[in-house]
């Protein structure tokens, strides 16, 4: 019970440091859910300040979030986690600690800090720039981790993606450098391409809006998992207006898993 007041004390502490004017502080009822066991969550934000007379549109809500909680699980184990996030217009930080403080799971703390950055894709001259819209979502993002878990591995991984127009593709390396499951690392590389479905002449070109989903996209990727086996798949897909299908294959080239391959080929249709 002494250690419970005490990370009571640490949020109470946490919460004045980075509290907000009254007038400032804007009230989000989502961040809050009904359970069975509800638990204890704060959530408070330290908006970006715009420009005078600069529009609010829905993706600049950047800036400093801070976000404790607490919660007894149905085993009896109470957990006290905190986070912390940053988004800017391009780049985002994250950060967290956790530790069940009171119960049969009691152990190491865990933690995680994060993040990305992104090149975004150059429009137009003359092209309104609105951050956070679906169709500027193109360019590179680079998102490097580290976090350690319960088991008091401490893992870091990197990731890189880029969204374009017509494909995607993104690649990956991961390893634990300190705990028991230290060992070799994994990494996998794929991507995406798809075949845009032709509109009527004349039509406009939305990159990224869901009525020019359709038509056909393809899917190759390699992996390494943590058990050293070296995986390879790719994926079919087609998405019609009263129909889908997709189809798939992968096998396992290196690795004490190397065996057969295996295969899928399913779809629907809608009435």
């Amino acid at each position: 019970m002494v250690k419970l007041g005490f990370c009571f004390a640490l949020f109470a502490l946490v919460a004045a440091a980075v509290a907000i004017p009254f007038e400032q502080y804007q009230y989000d009822p989502e961040v809050y859910e009904i359970d069975a066991a509800p638990p204890v969550l704060y959530q408070l934000r330290s908006r970006r300040s715009l420009q005078g007379g600069a529009p609010n549109v829905p993706g600049q809500n950047g800036g400093w979030s801070v976000n404790p909680n607490i919660a007894r699980d149905q085993g009896g184990n109470t957990r006290a986690d905190i986070s912390v996030q940053h988004k800017g217009k391009n780049h985002d930080f994250n950060a967290g600690w956790g530790k069940v403080v009171d119960g049969r799971n009691k152990g190491r703390p865990t933690w995680n800090v994060g993040g990305s950055h992104r090149w975004r894709r150059s429009l137009q001259p003359g092209a309104p720039s609105f951050p956070g819209a679906p169709q500027q979502n193109g360019g590179w993002s680079v998102n490097p981790s580290v976090g350690r878990d319960e088991r008091g591995n401490t893992r870091t991984n990197v990731e890189v993606q880029h969204k374009g127009q017509d494909h995607d593709f993104n690649a990956g390396w991961g390893k634990v450098i300190k705990g028991k499951e230290k060992g070799s690392p994994t990494w996998h590389v794929g991507g995406m391409y798809r075949l845009r479905r032709s509109l009527q002449p004349g039509a406009p070109s939305f990159p990224g809006a869901p009525q020019q989903n359709g038509g056909w996209s393809v899917n190759p990727s390699v992996a390494r998992d943590e058990r050293g086996n070296t995986r390879t798949n790719v994926e079919v897909q087609h998405k019609g207006q009263d129909h889908d299908f997709n189809a798939g294959w992968g096998k396992v080239l290196k690795g004490k898993e190397k065996g057969s391959p295996t295969w899928h080929v399913g779809g629907s249709f809608r009435f």
